[in-house]
């Protein structure tokens, strides 16, 4: 059976970055988190999320939550969109990590 994302998530994705939009325009960005066995890992880590709330589909002007999927280099190669318990499922029970600091 096919995840509704799948085709969301390319072939060489191997971790991605969480990121939203707090207030009117200010971007927060979480680690990077890598997984050593590469897409299906991301994709059990994005299944479990979705138990939680919508996982799937490209991002636009109005979305909020999302993750930017990074490829062995740690390139960003798309994205993925998350709605608010989703994202926070991902940062705080499935893959918890940090978000970063303002330089």
């Amino acid at each position: 059976m096919a995840l509704e994302f799948e085709s969301d998530v390319p072939p060489e994705t191997t971790g991605f970055m969480l990121c939203k939009i707090v207030g009117d325009d200010d971007l927060k960005i979480a680690e990077a988190v890598t997984f050593e066995k590469g897409r299906p890992a991301v994709m059990t880590t994005l299944n479990r999320a979705s138990i939680s709330g919508h996982v799937g589909g490209g991002i636009d002007g109005h979305t909020r939550f999302w993750a930017d999927l990074l490829d062995a280099d740690g390139d960003t190669i798309g994205e993925i969109r998350l709605d608010s318990g989703s994202w926070n499922a991902l940062r705080t029970r499935w893959m918890r990590c940090s978000m970063q600091r303002p330089s």
